[in-house]
């Protein structure tokens, strides 16, 4: 099955330039289709040119860490000796192999690639239809993304948000409901300070049971000095067989 993607935003849309975006690397899938894995690796937040590269491990159907985030961060830095980001993302992978082996991730699977953003667009868009052939009317999925502030502030003024996502299959009735894969209720301490999501990669991966799973990327900011610092997190949930 092929999938060529249209996308229609229905939210106001806005380009703003980025003080810091973090590069995505897709690991790949296992064979099963239950885990994930994922590299965000760059720069430190703004004013901070040390190296870092990170892997999260996704259980696909639980939507949870299949285990602890492998961080490495070049710490002598701030001694004036900067390792560069490769240097530090080969660290990274090698202790990331294990836990890779582990949960039998396959390099480079991943499933059916669905939708990508380039690199530096920073537009803001709201809703994605994903279209098989490229005809809307023949769409497989939509996913929604919406966020609301909380009740605290950061410096400069800025409100962290809360995330919604959520999808329905594209031959369901307009009067369906939208299906919930993330709904925060308050932010966990990792993305406290968060205050804007955008879709970065979506791909669909079918497990061994029959069932497709889909894995939303996204980009997520947070203050930096003349402009958002960016970085990566995953959504996963099941939407049945395509």
């Amino acid at each position: 099955m092929r999938f060529i993607v249209t996308f229609l935003a229905f939210t106001a849309s806005t380009i703003s330039v980025a003080d810091a975006i973090n590069q995505l690397e897709v690991i790949g899938f296992s064979k099963n289709g239950d885990y994930l894995a994922f590299e965000s690796y760059g720069e430190g937040p703004s004013g901070d040119v040390t190296p870092v590269s990170t892997y999260y491990f996704i259980d696909v159907k639980q939507n949870i860490y299949a285990h602890d985030p492998i961080n490495v961060l070049d710490r002598a830095c701030a001694e004036s000796k900067c390792r560069t980001v490769e240097m530090v993302r080969t660290e990274a992978a090698q202790k990331a192999a294990p836990i890779l082996k582990k949960l039998g991730i396959q390099k480079s699977d991943h499933g059916v690639h669905v939708y990508t953003r380039l690199a530096g667009d920073l537009t803001e868009v709201g809703t994605l239809k994903l279209a098989m052939f490229g005809h809307p009317s023949d769409a497989k999925l939509l996913l929604s993304m919406s966020s609301q502030p909380t009740q605290a502030s950061l410096p400069g003024g800025q409100t962290p948000q809360l995330l919604r996502l959520a999808m329905k299959h594209g031959t369901s009735p307009a009067s369906a409901p939208w299906l919930p894969l993330q709904v925060d209720k308050e932010l966990p301490a990792a993305r406290k300070s968060v205050v804007g999501y955008r879709f970065k990669d979506v791909m669909i991966k079918t497990n061994t049971d029959g069932n497709a799973y889909v894995a939303v990327f996204l980009e997520i900011d947070t203050p930096g000095r003349e402009g958002p610092d960016t970085r990566h997190m995953a959504i996963t949930g099941k939407v049945s067989k395509l």
